[in-house]
């Protein structure tokens, strides 16, 4: 309950627009208060309500600009939790044309400045036939690419998802380049590996 302080709500304040929160799940070493769960802005180190001195982070969540959390579905097993946007979440690169590669931002899309996979909803306006986009990570020295999309039609949009592993920072997430007019690129889903 975002409206809740505490066990069960949000640890402190009011849910804030177009942020990240951690989710937790909470407990009490003593045995006294029942298990629970609860969100916080901090996304390390949520103030634990009286009662609680354990906490473990099972995911996270980003309201929308009214405060209320987007809407997504989180799968997989074990520590590595997929996390996917309803709605894709727009990088600043909105209709890139870099014919050499240039960072993107991913700040919006991205919760914290780790390394992960992510899938990267694209939109690729080729000026030519068989024209590509290419995603490599931030920091990557390689020429190939590590993920591609070809248009086959000129000036016909081209839209697919891309999976290219990022780098810390999130200013730098990956670096794309297009041999077209012009590209968007979203962030569709990121891999959250949860930390014992």
């Amino acid at each position: 309950n975002t409206a809740a302080s505490g066990v069960a709500g949000l640890d402190q304040g009011a849910m804030a627009n177009d942020t990240f929160y951690g989710v937790y799940a909470i407990g009490d070493s003593f045995g006294v208060n029942p298990g629970s769960a609860m969100i916080s802005a901090s996304l390390t180190s949520p103030l634990m309500p009286s009662g609680y001195d354990m906490f473990f982070r099972i995911g996270y969540i980003k309201s929308n600009g009214s405060a209320q959390i987007l809407p997504f579905r989180q799968d997989g097993v074990s520590l590595d939790r997929w996390m996917w946007y309803d709605a894709p979440i727009a990088t600043d690169i909105t209709a890139g044309s870099s014919a050499t590669y240039a960072a993107v931002d991913a700040t919006a899309g991205l919760p914290a400045s780790t390394p992960t996979m992510v899938n990267w909803y694209c939109a690729f306006t080729p000026t030519a036939g068989d024209d590509a986009l290419v995603l490599v990570p931030g920091t990557s020295t390689a020429t190939l690419g590590y993920a591609t999309m070809s248009g086959s039609v000129a000036a016909v949009v081209k839209t697919g998802n891309l999976i290219c592993p990022t780098d810390s920072p999130k200013t730098d997430a990956i670096d794309y380049k297009v041999t077209g007019s012009a590209v968007a690129i979203s962030v569709a889903a990121y891999l959250d590996q949860l930390s014992v």
